[in-house]
């Protein structure tokens, strides 16, 4: 458990780093971390130099927020409780060190990126628990990375995105990942349509997607309503 929280708050990091980019590159990306990384001793350098590189000066605040996790989700009783209700009932609780961390050293635009990443964890797994095993199974489709010409095309243009973001020292906010996910959904569409001839298969992607602009409308609304309380 101790290895998969550290692992867990590297994937985070990795993710504030580079929530701009695409699922492949993503996806490329923790494979190259895994294949590096074998040890918890590595796991913490790992993190360490990524937290150094997000929130310079941060890096044993967000060592001892991960340490505080870890016996968080140490004193879960796993035995009593399931998969799904232990993350429903206690994932929030026990991330929120690490949470508050990085909600305190981000710049303003993203300060609102870590709640965000642990409410579309959150409700992505609530989706996952609730459909039924056959979409479940074809999340894990090998069809999904095979891509092709267009889908490259995609992840170049994310990926200058990236690049854009990096250049000018800033940090996107909800809205902007939002706007960017809206913005390759066709990519998506044609992925999927090009790459997966089933249509379960295309569904079960679809509806993740779905998920997460449920979560992007929330926040949207949400900021909406604060910026109606101003006036």
């Amino acid at each position: 458990m101790k290895s998969l929280v550290w692992i867990v708050a590297l994937l985070a990091a990795v993710h504030y780093g580079s929530c701009m980019d695409s699922r492949e590159a993503f996806l490329e990306q923790l494979r190259s971390v895994r294949a590096q990384m074998s040890t918890e001793a590595m796991y913490k350098r790992r993190l360490m130099t990524l937290v150094e590189s997000i929130c310079p000066g941060y890096a044993e605040p967000v060592e001892n927020a991960t340490l505080k996790a870890i016996s968080c989700f140490e004193l879960l009783d796993e035995e009593s409780e399931t998969a799904c209700s232990l993350v429903k009932n206690s994932f929030k609780t026990c991330i929120s060190p690490i949470v508050n961390v990085f909600e305190e050293c981000l710049p303003a635009t993203g300060k609102q990126l870590p709640n965000f990443a642990v409410d579309a964890v959150l409700a992505v797994s609530e989706h996952i628990c609730r459909i039924d095993g056959e979409h479940i199974i074809e999340l894990s489709n090998k069809c999904f990375r095979n891509v092709n010409y267009r889908t490259q095309k995609c992840i170049k243009r994310n990926q200058a995105k990236v690049q854009q973001y990096l250049r000018d020292k800033k940090f996107p906010s909800v809205q902007e990942t939002c706007e960017l996910m809206d913005s390759n959904k066709a990519c998506l569409d044609s992925h999927l349509a090009s790459a997966c001839g089933n249509s379960i298969t295309r569904e079960a992607f679809l509806d993740v997607f779905k998920v997460l602009k449920n979560v992007c409308n929330t926040y949207s609304q949400s900021s909406q309503n604060n910026i109606e309380l101003l006036y």
